[in-house]
């Protein structure tokens, strides 16, 4: 198993990765580790409190990050963090979000993430795959998946 050093390295030039730092992992190696290989342009780091996005702007605010908005109150945190929302990303959660929501953070400027997997991936399955262009219509920027091929088709016609 390559480390997340070689990992960096390698996907350099070549990959986005979403880096999900587990309870236990010092926050701070991570992200020294991401700018000693200069791969911060090609790395998000997942938050999952706007205390640990703060985190990681503290320590480096060129990074992006992947912040929870699942609502509108999440959104207005966003807008009182300090922050800058040109490096964030908003994960929307794993069920139909409101349009609101994706509204408001799209005239922030920031890019919004829909984790399909599961529930929404089996609701495509039953309804049609056209069911993922309804999620992109609604506001879903990026839709997280265990079916790829499917959302690209339904998505590049």
């Amino acid at each position: 198993m390559p480390t997340l050093k070689q990992v960096l390295e390698w996907t350099k030039d070549k990959a986005f990765l979403t880096l999900d730092i587990k309870r236990g992992v010092s926050l701070k190696a991570v992200i020294d580790l991401v700018n000693s290989t200069d791969s911060a342009p090609y790395v998000a780091i997942i938050t999952y409190s706007h205390e640990r996005a703060k985190e990681v702007f503290q320590i480096n605010p060129d990074l992006m990050i992947s912040i929870s908005a699942r609502n509108i109150a999440d959104v207005e945190r966003i807008k009182n963090s300090g922050i800058n929302t040109e490096k964030l990303l908003a994960f929307t959660g794993v069920s139909e979000t409101n349009p609101e929501v994706y509204k408001a953070l799209h005239k922030m400027g920031i890019y919004t993430i829909l984790g399909a997997l599961g529930n929404l991936d089996r609701r495509a399955i039953a309804r049609g795959d056209q069911f993922y262009k309804e999620l992109y219509k609604n506001g879903a920027d990026i839709l997280a998946t265990d079916r790829p091929i499917e959302v690209v088709k339904q998505l590049s016609e």
